[in-house]
């Protein structure tokens, strides 16, 4: 367990560092995703932020207690398709897509229209991964 922050955003970013550091899966990795799902939606815009970055092992955890977090998260990614960072408005597109089959409800009404206007972003990896978002 990282070293007790101050404040749940800094035990956030530490968890997010660990989970860098080790594989998709492995025990260690598996208590950083739970640690930061149990967070909860005070860290939201710190898990967001932490899918900027070229670490996969990390993005994968991040988007992985995102979804165990459940509905919470959705307006919060909604709102990362507009982030400053190509990277994370990329993860958002994709992670919209996963919630597609989950969160019927928000879709159409939600998620389709930012999706929609997602297809113009200047990154062309977040026009791919909006349009595979729109194609499920």
């Amino acid at each position: 367990m990282p070293a007790d922050p101050q404040n749940p955003n800094e035990l956030a970013a530490q968890w997010i560092e660990k989970l860098g550091q080790h594989d998709v899966g492995d025990p260690e990795w598996t208590e950083g995703v739970e640690a930061l799902h149990k967070l909860g939606f005070f860290v939201i815009p710190k898990l967001i932020d932490g899918l900027d970055g070229a670490n996969l092992a990390a993005r994968t955890g991040v988007t992985r207690a995102l979804h165990q977090m459940g509905p919470t998260v959705l307006y919060d990614v909604i709102d990362a398709l507009v982030h400053e960072s190509p990277e994370v408005r990329r993860e958002a597109a994709t992670f919209l897509a996963g919630t597609a089959s989950q969160q019927r409800e928000h879709w159409i009404t939600n998620i389709v229209p930012v999706l929609i206007d997602a297809l113009s972003d200047s990154e062309s990896s977040v026009r791919v991964r909006t349009a595979q978002a729109l194609c499920l």
